[in-house]
């Protein structure tokens, strides 16, 4: 059998949620991610500077009010803000905190559980790496 080597990098991550205004108002007024100049009833689409990063959107199927959403699912931004003063910023909004400031080979890091409950884990860049 012969394979081939995919030579490709990850474009785009959208992720199911039960409620996209609910989802929407968390990565935007909470986390201050931008909205794109791409929406739909779908789907609400986050960039940033090189563009479109990630959605928050309906799911593809029916899913049951029990069925967990973001369980085995851990997101990763590049946070470029004073990272030690962002923990009690996310208790003060009543974010769930899944682990507090800890170190990671790519900096130091939060991770925090979404309304979905995917594991967001945000993780100090030094400006001169942007």
């Amino acid at each position: 059998m012969h394979t081939k080597e995919i030579n490709s990098r990850l474009d785009f991550v959208s992720i199911q949620v039960r409620d996209i205004q609910k989802s929407e108002k968390f990565y935007r007024k909470i986390l201050g991610f931008k909205l794109s100049n791409y929406q739909n009833s779908d789907a609400t689409v986050f960039q940033n500077e090189a563009g479109a990063v990630f959605a928050v959107r309906k799911p593809f199927a029916p899913l049951s009010e029990n069925q967990p959403l973001g369980f085995g699912v851990s997101l990763w931004f590049g946070w470029v803000d004073n990272i030690e003063s962002l923990e009690t910023y996310l208790e003060s909004k009543g974010v769930i905190i899944l682990k507090s400031l800890y170190n990671t080979p790519f900096g130091k890091s939060i991770t925090i559980a979404d309304p979905d409950g995917y594991a967001i884990t945000l993780h100090q860049v030094d400006s001169h790496e942007n």
